[in-house]
């Protein structure tokens, strides 16, 4: 068995970031306090929506705000670890963000976040960073995203 996991909003708790971020841009009301996915709901109502959403991702993602793993993640991670269970981060992230006049590299921004966070370190949930856009052993229907992976439970 290999697990694969997302970055976004199952490692990376996002949702407080995007809230604020959205509140300060006049993108949400001030009292709006709910998830991610609701924030980008709520902008893609607005006219010219999903360009200001796409921005936002980008600055978001790309700017390294101090955001929290997922409650519950690292016990996950470290369970499976336990069971060498393989995990492999799998994202759909691209290299930049369309929207980004700054060119922040996401990926690295991605890798970052989780060198800051540990995961990198030896012990209980150890990735090795690998990057890859090539095919993988998956399921075909993987096989069409582009991805990028870092395998978890390195068998000794």
């Amino acid at each position: 068995m290999r697990l694969g996991v997302d970055l976004d909003n199952t490692l990376i708790d996002y949702d407080h970031v995007f809230v604020k971020e959205a509140r300060e841009r006049g993108l949400v009301d001030q009292a709006f306090s709910r998830s991610k996915q609701s924030v980008r709901d709520s902008i893609r109502l607005l006219p010219e929506g999903e360009l200001a959403w796409q921005r936002l991702q980008g600055y978001v993602y790309g700017r390294g705000f101090p955001v929290p793993a997922v409650e519950g993640a690292r016990e996950f991670l470290r369970r499976c670890r336990e069971r060498s269970i393989p995990v492999y981060i799998v994202s759909h992230k691209t290299r930049y963000g369309n929207h980004d006049p700054d060119r922040v590299d996401l990926r690295e921004a991605a890798l970052g976040w989780l060198r800051k966070q540990g995961f990198f370190e030896p012990g209980e949930a150890s990735f090795r960073p690998r990057t890859s856009s090539s095919p993988m052993t998956a399921p075909p229907s993987w096989r069409r995203l582009p991805r990028w992976a870092a395998p978890l439970c390195r068998r000794s």
